[in-house]
């Protein structure tokens, strides 16, 4: 669902997707997705399905607040599963 708005800049929780992203897809729950860089220069998915569009810019929040799978893919937890098969 691609929302319409007049608000100008992301709101809180939202990140710029520019235009032209590589459309993936999550490798755990099959959601369409896009990857951007976050101010701290780290790679991070957003979510396609909820995009809003202000102007010729559009924002996404991050797949992480949505994908039922998240716990699996962080840091922490892989690093644990990692030992765990070692």
């Amino acid at each position: 669902m691609i929302q319409h708005s007049f608000a100008d800049g992301p709101q809180p929780g939202e990140f710029e997707v520019p235009n032209g992203s590589t459309v993936k897809r999550c490798q755990s729950c099959g959601a369409m997705i896009t990857w951007v860089t976050t101010a701290k220069g780290n790679a991070m998915p957003v979510d396609l399905a909820r995009l809003r569009v202000s102007g010729l810019t559009s924002y996404g929040r991050s797949h992480f607040a949505t994908c039922p799978d998240a716990v699996a893919w962080r840091r922490a937890t892989r690093a644990v599963i990692q030992d765990i098969l070692k």
